[in-house]
């Protein structure tokens, strides 16, 4: 994901202060998921899968990674055979896990595709880059590509030859920044492939790739070909900083993705990276370069992206084989709800002005008291009282009750016969900050379940 990035045409951290080969029978299938079934779970957080496709055999490496597209999906891609010659197939992935074929990028010398690396500029146009084919590419809406070989836009300077394009950003004036797979140089262009210079990156910086762009910084990794682990920043205004180094563990000759993280995040840290790498999502803070692995378990973790719901979503896999995308979420604590405690039914008159009031109910595992009551929402209606002092079902425990207006739940369209009213919310902060989430049915006065 490539938000805002800065480098300058003297060197990479002047510039910063101007501103912010496969199966020969084709593709193969897309398959779909159960967005149900959970596969894997650390701590506070799940990872489900939404959506899988193969790469065929004979294509390895770190292929692609994950975009947010401008409409919110997300596009990956995968290398395949087209017609004899090697191509990437670009795949939009929605949010709801179907999968379908955005167009095709040929390769210009056929020959590999060892990995491939894409960001929307802000005409629309999806510009990318194909290592190992020493290609850019240059996507039009309507679907028309051009291609530049890199030895044509980058014919070399004194800092050395630009051999091989990896990462890539953007620059605010809309201009792209590139990173050098085999040397330590940067190419610095238009997004249209025009007036492209190479600069030198910093000293030991081979084979870094762009992996993370804010408004004040780029973040590289250092060393795709030597398995280094080092993160560097490269500040807005001047200065180069190693921020931190993953462990060993971490990247068995491959790095993934990362991505700062975003306001009103579910999760990171705002202001933290999140960097997929290995089997294992990461979160690291700049500040302090503390590195700590918030989920593990999956096979090859390549990349990371917000879609336009907000929510995180990782793909996993890299080589020859399945490669599935991820939603990962904060595990949510089911509890349990009674919706106008002491009815049975829940009898409803949506026309009331009134309220309508649901408990939290408290057992020998749960204390309602460590949820926050302002975070409380019965079908998006925020509660306009509460309170802990009340035991509804009689088992010697303090409930938390809240009521809502029924006049702004009937507003939801929720309130009919038989519908089980969605209540969610979060514990305090001091108990983790938890998501909550339970339910309860009601029905509506004067029905056939309420005549009384």
């Amino acid at each position: 994901m490539r938000w805002c990035t800065t480098l300058s045409n003297l060197s990479l951290v002047a510039a910063l202060a101007v501103g912010c080969a496969g199966d020969p029978t084709g593709s193969a299938e897309i398959k779909s998921v159960d967005p149900a079934f959970l596969l894997a779970s650390d701590g506070d957080l799940v990872a489900t899968p939404i959506a899988t496709f193969q790469v065929p055999t004979g294509f390895q490496g770190r292929l692609t990674r994950l975009e947010r597209r401008p409409d919110g999906g997300l596009l990956s891609g995968r290398p395949f055979y087209q017609g004899g010659q090697v191509a990437l197939e670009l795949l939009a992935i929605e949010l709801d896990g179907s999968v379908s074929v955005l167009g095709t990028v040929p390769t210009v010398r056929n020959q590999s595709l060892h990995s491939a690396d894409f960001d929307f500029g802000p005409d629309g146009a999806l510009l990318g880059s194909l290592t190992n084919d020493f290609t850019m590419f240059r996507r039009e809406a309507d679907g028309g590509i051009t291609h530049e070989l890199s030895n044509v836009i980058f014919p070399g300077s004194g800092v050395g030859e630009f051999r091989n394009p990896l990462g890539l950003g953007f620059l605010p004036n809309g201009r792209i920044v590139v990173s050098s797979f085999n040397t330590t140089s940067f190419g610095d262009g238009a997004a249209t492939f025009g007036d492209w210079q190479v600069f030198a990156g910093p000293t030991g910086v081979f084979a870094a790739d762009i992996v993370a762009i804010d408004e004040d910084n780029v973040w590289v990794w250092t060393g795709h070909l030597l398995g280094d682990r080092r993160i560097l920043k490269l500040a807005r205004g001047g200065g180069v900083q190693e921020v931190a180094s993953l462990p060993e563990s971490s990247v068995g000759g491959q790095f993934g993705d990362m991505i700062p993280t975003i306001p009103g995040a579910k999760v990171g840290q705002p202001g933290n990276l999140l960097v997929a790498a290995a089997q294992s999502l990461w979160e690291i803070d700049p500040g302090t370069g503390t590195v700590a692995e918030l989920l593990g378990g999956f096979v090859a973790a390549n990349g990371v992206a917000y879609g336009g719901d907000d929510e995180l979503y990782l793909l996993d896999g890299g080589d020859a084989g399945d490669v599935t995308v991820f939603r990962i979420q904060p595990r949510v604590l089911e509890v349990a709800v009674d919706i106008k405690p002491g009815s049975d039914p829940n009898c409803v008159n949506k026309d009331s002005k009134g309220r309508t009031p649901a408990a939290i109910l408290a057992s020998e595992d749960f204390d309602p008291s460590q949820v926050d009551p302002v975070s409380v929402q019965l079908e998006g209606v925020s509660a306009l009282r509460w309170s802990l002092d009340k035991d509804v079902n009689d088992d010697s425990l303090a409930d938390l009750v809240l009521h809502f207006s029924t006049e702004e739940l009937n507003a939801t369209g929720e309130l009919t016969d038989g519908n089980t009213l969605e209540l969610t919310g979060a514990l305090k902060e001091d108990f983790g900050g938890t998501p909550i989430a339970g339910g309860d049915v009601v029905y509506l006065a004067g029905g056939p379940y309420c005549l009384d």
